[in-house]
């Protein structure tokens, strides 16, 4: 449910006047961005050496833009390896002769593209750039509008449409404190402060008895959910934003199941499989209860078996039982937020990983399953006009 205007108004009053968080990171955030605003100019970039142009990226990661953006090392150098293609891409993202979305569309997946030059980072730029114009777009400004209750932009629209609403729904947040001339700069922190600080967690139950969804529920976890045998029912969870697991041998609403202690809880799933050995009903049981205890915020990649990532996701909901549904009824709600049309080839690294309905994958291992989204349908980098769906060991190391 998304709170009222007096709500927020409450919390922004919180922010602006009692937060630590606040009282500790504002001037430092604000110092922070007038020093990189200084280099932040097209023509300032556009006259840098190589040398000071490489040094200055790699320091504006390092001391901030990672927080923002956990890039591995790899992609952030790689960012920054061909300087012309850097410096064109840069001049274009600042061009305000153009749409802004446009420049988004094009600079995050399309034809000014930079592998690994993802949106926080992107949208980073921007904001040191001309802060008055524009805003941060990142994890934590997602888990800020979750916690308010906002959706503010639909799976199906272009990322140029989506960070023009969360430009919109930020100028909304500014104008309900107009007093306190909120830059974007403080509504970032604002909203950080409330998604992932215990004191803004704490606020917000407080005021309005409710825990913020996934950082008050505890940290994030990530997996691997397939779409059923062979990717059978990728379309259709896609186009229903579900994940969803079958168990047909449960064709009930399990949601107390998720109340009970795990031994009672895998005591009911064994006696509606008595023909199953016990070490089968353990491993299908664990499957199930993963499934069943997904929380908001959680991250998962989904395949087709052990041969191509097809999207990343996020979960939105709790477990609902949908008995409309012919088959998989047990599901959750989920945003997948970036997808691969044509299938990502897993390397064989990883291969062992897949092949279950639900594995529990470590917040390294996600990431680097992740990083490799940003190169899907990329001109490879040593090879002229060749494809990076080659997946050479120059692009995929």
């Amino acid at each position: 449910m998304a709170m009222t205007d007096e709500q927020i108004k409450k919390l922004l009053d919180w922010f602006v006047n009692e937060s630590g968080t606040r009282k500790k990171w504002s001037e430092r955030r604000q110092k922070a961005l007038g020093e990189n605003h200084r280099w932040i100019q097209p023509e300032v970039i556009q006259q840098m050496v190589d040398e000071e142009l490489e040094k200055k990226f790699l320091n504006y990661y390092n001391t901030g833009t990672g927080e923002k953006q956990r890039l591995n090392a790899v992609y952030r150098d790689r960012i920054i390896r061909d300087k012309a293609l850097f410096r064109q891409t840069i001049g274009y993202l600042l061009d305000e002769s153009i749409e802004i979305k446009e420049r988004i569309n094009q600079v995050l997946e399309g034809s000014h593209k930079i592998p690994g030059f993802g949106k926080a980072i992107v949208t980073a730029f921007l904001m040191d750039y001309n802060p008055d114009e524009y805003c941060l777009w990142n994890n934590k400004t997602e888990m800020g509008f979750d916690v308010l209750g906002w959706r503010i932009y639909e799976t199906k629209d272009s990322l140029g449409d989506a960070y023009s609403k969360v430009l919109s729904a930020l100028k909304n947040l500014r104008n309900l404190n107009p007093e306190s001339q909120l830059t974007f700069l403080d509504i970032d922190l604002f909203l950080h402060t409330i998604a992932a600080e215990e004191e803004g967690k704490h606020f917000v139950h407080e005021m309005t008895g409710v825990s913020t969804p996934a950082a008050a529920e505890g940290k994030i976890n990530y997996w691997q959910i397939a779409p059923g045998e062979k990717a059978r029912l990728w379309d259709e969870l896609r186009n229903s934003s579900i994940a969803a697991v079958g168990y047909s041998e449960l064709d009930f609403d399990l949601s107390d199941l998720t109340i009970k202690s795990r031994e009672e809880a895998f005591a009911l799933y064994a006696e509606h499989n008595p023909r199953a050995s016990e070490m089968s009903n353990k491993i299908g049981f664990t499957q199930l209860w993963n499934f069943l205890n997904l929380k908001p915020g959680d991250k998962f990649v989904t395949n087709s078996g052990r041969g191509l990532l097809l999207a990343l996701g996020v979960v939105k909901g709790r477990y609902k039982f949908k008995p409309e549904r012919q088959e998989y009824k047990h599901t959750v709600e989920v945003d997948y937020y970036k997808v691969s049309e044509k299938g990502i080839p897993i390397p064989n690294e990883f291969k062992g990983i897949f092949g279950k309905t639900i594995v529990s994958l470590s917040k390294s291992k996600f990431e680097a399953l992740a990083s490799l989204f940003d190169l899907d349908d990329k001109k490879c980098l040593d090879i002229p006009g060749q494809s990076c769906n080659i997946r050479c060991q120059e692009c995929y190391p």
